[in-house]
């Protein structure tokens, strides 16, 4: 123990010696450590934590499947069928975002929360206001095993027909409409016209996939997210539920997936029509939440994977120099009788110290990372909640620290314990001594951290190269100075047609009196958001076969919505006030749907019907260029506009578009205030600008290129530090040589062209060798690249310019020195 001691002192005596070194390994350590922990904390909580549920690795997703699709929400009634007839599963459960509007709320009996409310305190608002709920089955909390923080959960018999309406709360708000209150349970809301008894108060730490305020109770099972007529549980063509199940102990996910597969087939001959060639999957849920995210976090870590490489080549290289100028130092204490082994393990304690120094500092710096990272992570980033440093960063941080030690120490110590002790003892040792193997080692490590830069440049540039280009893509409408105004109906109250077109013929009159507003429309869903998407019929035509999906996006639209959006109108007419009710029944078409179902022919004046054969027809009136309901980064799907006043469809939502050149939060209160002015009941659910929303699209895409790109900057800055160290390592080492050749007659322009030659030769080495691994990445890069090829030349060519410039301005510094070397001050040192 006090050898390991007096090792560790002497080790802080020598790394003190020489400060210059020491920061500049400790910056590298701090740099790559930090980066990796920082990216280890995020993927730790977001892929590698159990999920916060009672035996989580039993819990799984079921989704159906299609031919155009491996990951499908699930029909109602098929989701019954599951139910009824799975002997793998403890339970499903389903479940479903939805919003509901809160207009009143009031006691189940007198009490202190009462009399705060009814005295001005804390409580609901009596103004009319927007809420995220999640409808699900009744076992759904069964299902995960999370019991409330507060009362009851919900039960089966809650979802029975003609249960009382039940409701549990959130910690958020709860806090915010009863301030922690526990006299909150008991109390009835007022949740889109209908009153809700609240039960119970969910844990601080309990999170879904979808971000809610609170939880309600569906339908017999069936949640409650679209107002179907009729009943919902017999729906089969509509596919919009979540389905979560518990396996049985002794049930693997293989033995699930085997018995969803015979139950699909059986449906698929029960309902042709319906279920043909559909299937499911079956997921472990922890994969199931992160599967978006896997792919760009993953290739974020092996980028600080390679950064931490290169940290340790720059940090070898330093330690390498360190040790050769301490070779007489290290053959006097060999001739004093220290072994070889005491020597080696000298060295590995100094490079375990600085190893340790620099993972502290990493530490402390991926805090900071992590703070970044948060901020700058997409919204829908799957359990960012959960994302902190704990433990297990510290335990990562100091395995980091000891690896690196071992990575970029062993050489150095193994270079010291082969040291020719009768050379270094010589005066001209350290200058001759093993020379040629020396300078080959140096070379290779810069040129392995060189060629590890251009991996990471060639990646970061084409994702930038992405970025852009899905910037520019054309969304087939205009964004810019379009407020969206998102609203959501009760659907007991405006269940007639009439009085839902009512409503929005007043809004838009309200909105288009707004000052500042050019133009106000009205559609069924934000552009970008997607998409309500319907079977159709083309008069004339046979049906289609069995399992052939011949589906169609669609929007409900007033006349002005082409005009607000910029929409192209190709040909044929636009929509008037006077389609409504009354009129006969018209749409119009995209003009990628014009190419899809009418290849060759004219659509206009063709008829078809939307929702079902059995449907009065529609005439086609008019050709629109495309919009991208969905991803932008997808080509447009075919697309059907269909008159708002002839709208017959229950559904309960709907978005205003205002073109304007007025900031949106200065139009909010307006805004709201138009609304209320309509139906004193309706709040607004949403207030957004389509750039807003085109942005929020690209964020995931925003978050990976600027990371890739600054992990790309560090590492190649410390490539070229670690190019600088080599060349000037060499011409120190060359200073009798270049002596020689310059009073030989030399010029130093000469001399400039032989280092900056030896430099160049690295550098398109490292750069062959580095464009060789862009390519074998291919594979893990393609998934992130959008209209650009993993091999695109000229983005390669951009990157390997990149680093040669940077390397060869490394390489300058020493160049110029060598220049001014004076011959007889170096033939004299000799």
């Amino acid at each position: 123990m006090s050898t390991l001691l007096a090792d560790i002192r002497y080790a802080g005596r020598m790394l003190a010696a020489t400060p210059r070194v020491t920061v500049a390994a400790l910056i590298s350590l701090a740099l790559g450590i930090g980066a990796n922990t920082a990216m280890f904390t995020v993927i730790n909580a977001v892929m590698l934590k159990p999920l916060p549920y009672a035996n989580a690795d039993r819990l799984v997703a079921v989704w159906e499947t299609a031919p155009d699709s491996g990951r499908r929400w699930a029909a109602p009634a098929n989701f019954m069928d599951w139910r009824r007839d799975t002997r793998s599963f403890e339970a499903l459960a389903a479940y479903d975002e939805i919003g509901v509007n809160m207009t009143a709320s009031g006691p189940a009996a007198d009490s202190p929360a009462d009399r705060r409310l009814s005295e001005g305190g804390s409580g609901p608002s009596t103004r009319p206001e927007r809420l995220r709920a999640v409808s699900s089955s009744g076992n759904l909390f069964d299902v995960l095993g999370v019991a409330p923080a507060l009362g009851r959960s919900f039960t089966t018999a809650d979802e029975a027909p003609g249960a009382p309406q039940v409701a549990l709360l959130t910690q958020g708000l709860w806090h915010r409409l009863f301030a922690g209150s526990s006299d909150a349970v008991g109390r009835v809301l007022t949740l889109n016209g209908r009153p809700f008894t609240i039960i119970g108060i969910l844990p601080a730490d309990f999170a879904l996939d979808r971000d809610a305020d609170l939880y309600i109770t569906g339908d017999r099972g069936i949640p409650q997210s679209y107002p179907f007529p009729g009943d919902i549980t017999q729906v089969r063509d509509s596919h919009l539920i979540s389905v979560i199940g518990r396996l049985k102990d002794g049930v693997s996910v293989e033995q699930a997936q085997a018995e969803m597969s015979t139950i699909m087939r059986r449906l698929a001959q029960d309902y042709p029509q319906t279920n043909t060639m559909l299937g499911a999957r079956v997921v472990p849920l922890k994969d199931d939440i992160v599967a978006t995210a896997r792919p760009a976090l993953l290739l974020l870590l092996g980028a600080v994977a390679f950064l931490l490489l290169i940290a340790c080549v720059n940090v070898a290289n330093l330690l390498l120099g360190r040790g050769i100028a301490r070779q007489r130092e290290v053959a006097i204490r060999v001739s004093l009788g220290a072994t070889r082994a005491r020597i080696a393990r000298q060295f590995l304690t100094e490079t375990t110290v600085l190893a340790t120094a620099g993972g502290a500092a990493g530490l402390l710096l991926s805090r900071w990372g992590v703070t970044a990272l948060m901020a700058l992570a997409p919204e829908d980033l799957p359990r960012l909640a959960e994302v902190r440093p704990d433990a297990a960063t510290v335990v990562f941080a100091f395995a980091m620290a000891m690896g690196t030690a071992l990575v970029f120490g062993l050489v150095p110590a193994m270079q010291a314990a082969r040291l020719d002790t009768v050379g270094a003892m010589k005066d001209e040792g350290p200058r001759t001594a093993g020379s040629r193997a020396e300078r080959r080692l140096h070379k290779a490590l810069v040129v392995s951290e060189l060629a590890l830069a251009q991996v990471l440049l060639a990646g970061a540039g084409l994702l930038i190269v992405s970025f852009v280009r899905v910037q520019h893509v054309d969304l087939g409408f205009r964004p810019e100075h379009v407020v969206a105004v998102e609203i959501n109906l009760p659907g007991e109250r405006y269940s007639d047609p009439e009085r839902k077109a009512a409503l929005y013929r007043g809004v838009l009159e309200r909105f288009r009196a707004i000052p500042g507003v050019s133009t106000a429309a009205m559609g069924l869903t934000v552009p970008l958001r997607g998409a309500v998407n319907r079977g159709f019929w083309i008069t004339g035509r046979p049906e289609p076969a069995p399992g052939v999906d011949q589906g169609i996006d669609f929007q409900i639209v007033s006349p002005e919505y082409f005009q607000a959006l910029s929409v192209p109108l190709l040909r044929g007419r636009g929509f008037t006030e006077r389609d409504d009710a009354t009129a006969p029944l018209v749409a119009i078409v995209s003009r990628s749907a014009a190419a899809k179902y009418w290849p060759g022919e004219d659509p206009i004046g063709k008829q078809v019907q939307v929702g079902g054969p059995k449907k009065p027809p529609r005439e086609i009136v008019g050709i629109a260029g495309d919009v991208r309901q969905r991803d932008p980064e997808q080509a447009a799907d075919p697309l059907m506009y269909i008159p708002y006043l002839q709208d017959t469809e229950p559904w309960n939502w709907a978005m205003f578009a205002l073109r304007t050149d007025l900031d949106a939060a200065a139009l909010t209160p307006a805004i709201r205030d138009a609304v209320l002015a309509v139906d004193p009941l309706q709040p607004v659910a949403r207030i957004r600008t389509l750039e807003e929303i085109a942005g929020s699209l690209g964020s995931q895409r925003r978050f990976n290129t600027l990371l890739l790109a600054l992990f790309a900057g560090v590492a190649l800055v410390l490539a070229a530090i670690g190019t600088y160290g080599v060349m000037a390592y060499s011409v120190a080492r060359r200073t009798r040589e270049i002596g020689v050749r310059m009073a030989l007659g030399a010029r130093p322009g000469d001399v400039l062209r032989m280092v900056l030659g030896q430099g160049a030769t690295l550098v398109i080495l490292a750069i062959a060798i580095g464009l060789a691994g862009t390519v074998a990445a291919s594979r893990v890069l393609a998934s992130q690249l959008f209209e650009v090829s993993a091999s695109d030349p000229a983005t390669l060519a951009a990157g390997a310019a990149t680093l040669c410039s940077f390397a060869l301005l490394a390489c300058y510094v020493p160049a110029r020195r060598a220049m001014r070397v004076q011959p007889l001050v170096a033939l004299r040192d000799e």
